[in-house]
């Protein structure tokens, strides 16, 4: 709850004292790094005893969003809202089971296991070469997000298996920083930013790699 005062006093300010209030869109291409093992399978008898790490089985994810800009001087005060969604990739999903009950991954036929992401952050954004045009900057902040996964359904050998459940559903706080920079062109400007975001998720904390976020900002 502290954080969530400290964040809305913070707003409060840069409102206030605001010299523009700049409106905009965006778009992330990101990558999910899932800290969820599964060590056992309803109806598959392992091959080996060891957990395998979930991390290995999911794309690349897209999603996008709107944000806010308030700004004052070098620096900004950002709100944005998102939107994101990230599914394994089935034919490593497929390999990664197979390892786990020793036979070949023809055998197993995955569908859905689709993440969505969606939820909300304060960043601030200081930049650090004020210059024309070209204006690099650094970020960080905080916010919370709504993490669900749909159950993954398995087929092995034909035969549906008991499906899986690869994150339960929840909400989580989120701490992020990283790197971009504006490019101004006259009344509007284009960013490109790439950051990690650290989500904690129940039982252990997991990471979210956005490898690209560009937006458009009036």
């Amino acid at each position: 709850m502290r954080y969530f005062v400290l964040c809305c006093a913070l707003l409060t300010a840069f409102t206030a004292n605001a010299q523009s209030i700049e409106f905009g869109v965006h778009g992330n291409i990101l990558n999910f790094s899932i800290p969820e093992e599964i060590s056992s399978i309803a109806g598959v008898p392992p091959a080996t005893t060891e957990t395998l790490a979930l991390q290995e089985v999911f794309g690349v994810g897209y999603g996008g969003g709107l944000h806010f800009n308030f700004k004052l001087g070098i620096l900004r005060l950002r709100l944005a809202g998102d939107y994101n969604m990230i599914s394994p990739d089935n034919a490593k999903f497929q390999t990664y089971l197979a390892q786990y009950v020793g036979t070949s991954a023809s055998a197993f036929r995955v569908e859905g296991g689709k993440i969505t992401i969606y939820g909300g952050e304060v960043n601030l954004k200081i930049t650090i070469l004020p210059i024309p045009v070209f204006q690099p900057y650094i970020a960080g902040g905080i916010g919370w997000s709504h993490v669900k996964a749909e159950e993954t359904k398995v087929t092995y050998n034909n035969v549906p298996l008991t499906p899986i459940k690869l994150i339960d559903e929840q909400n989580v706080m989120t701490l992020n920083a990283g790197v971009g920079a504006d490019f101004v062109l006259g009344p509007l400007s284009l960013y490109a930013e790439v950051r990690v975001t650290g989500f904690f998720l129940d039982p252990t904390t997991a990471t979210y790699l956005p490898v690209g976020t560009f937006g458009v900002t009036f």
